[in-house]
């Protein structure tokens, strides 16, 4: 048995702190899997740069997940970012940070490294026609042939809410609500190869899949073990997404969904809709894996 370790995922909205060691039998053991939503990418939609208070406070939170992994016994960390340090013209300015206050390198992925360990993560090794869809806050991207090939749209939850439904109360960027929003995850997804996905195993992503997972089971507060490995009909996301966009924002706890997604998770369920939709996907499934697990694979082989 190895040596604990950790995967941490750098996001759009979240930072996400996997823990884990190789077992005897050279499966992963996870001893911790920490969520934090940070919203890194606050304002990116508007001037392309990282706020001030985003940058600090994905900073503390950072050191937090930190604290926690070395407790757990953790001395081998790897740390990346994705499309929200990929897209801020001053990413270098939070990267210094990390190195300087927290002693910790991140490495911005290339989408298609995202992508393949993304896959990895996700479905394993040895099923290449899964077809992986995952939302995040900045971006949505399409993986398939066993993580080799993706297609990324520059949609996602928090970008999409900035722009067209206002985000933390502030008045959106452009015109037309949710009808706007609609429009314009279909014009960016038409990047993906339309029915690509028919007759294929379609495996949602990402914290907007594993609350669309607890929507669509009906339960009474937000589960995400429950959500692992439900099936559902690709039509729930759009009308799952309508029926929480209809609801004043302060009514949502109403829904079994993370308070922190209250308001950015119809943007995120949308372009989810969107995506089936164009791929003609008739059902998919959530997991909660994902990128920290093919990050933490990774670790494991090299331990």
């Amino acid at each position: 048995m190895s040596a604990p370790f950790a995967a941490i995922d750098i996001g759009t909205n979240t930072v996400l702190c996997l823990v884990a060691r190789r077992g005897a039998d050279g499966e992963l053991e996870i001893l911790d899997d920490a969520c934090a939503t940070a919203r890194l990418g606050t304002g990116l939609a508007r001037t392309g740069l990282l706020e001030e208070a985003s940058l600090e406070r994905t900073l503390g939170l950072l050191e937090a997940q930190l604290t926690r992994a070395r407790a757990l016994g953790v001395e081998r960390i790897r740390a990346v970012g994705t499309a929200v340090l990929r897209r801020a013209k001053d990413a270098e300015r939070f990267l210094e940070a990390c190195r300087v206050r927290l002693e910790l390198e991140v490495e911005v992925l290339p989408e298609a490294e995202e992508a393949r360990l993304g896959h990895a993560g996700a479905v394993g090794l040895g099923r290449p026609d899964a077809v992986v869809l995952d939302v995040g806050g900045g971006s949505t991207e399409v993986v398939t042939n066993g993580g080799s090939d993706c297609l990324s749209a520059p949609v996602g939850a928090v970008v999409l809410t900035e722009r067209f439904l206002g985000l933390d109360g502030a008045a959106p960027l452009e015109e037309g609500g949710l009808g706007a929003l609609v429009a314009a995850v279909a014009e960016a997804v038409s990047c993906f190869p339309a029915g690509s996905a028919r007759g294929k195993e379609v495996v949602l992503i990402g914290g907007t899949a594993v609350n669309l997972g607890c929507l669509d089971l009906g339960l009474a507060s937000f589960d995400p073990v429950a959500a692992e490995g439900h099936a559902l009909d690709a039509r729930a996301p759009a009308r799952f997404a309508e029926a929480v966009a209809m609801t004043p924002l302060g009514e949502r706890g109403c829904f079994p969904i993370e308070p922190a997604r209250h308001g950015i998770l119809p943007a995120g369920l949308t372009c989810i809709a969107g995506s089936l939709r164009r791929l003609e996907a008739d059902r998919a499934r959530v997991t909660t894996r994902g990128l920290r697990h093919g990050v933490a694979a990774q670790l494991g082989a090299d331990s």
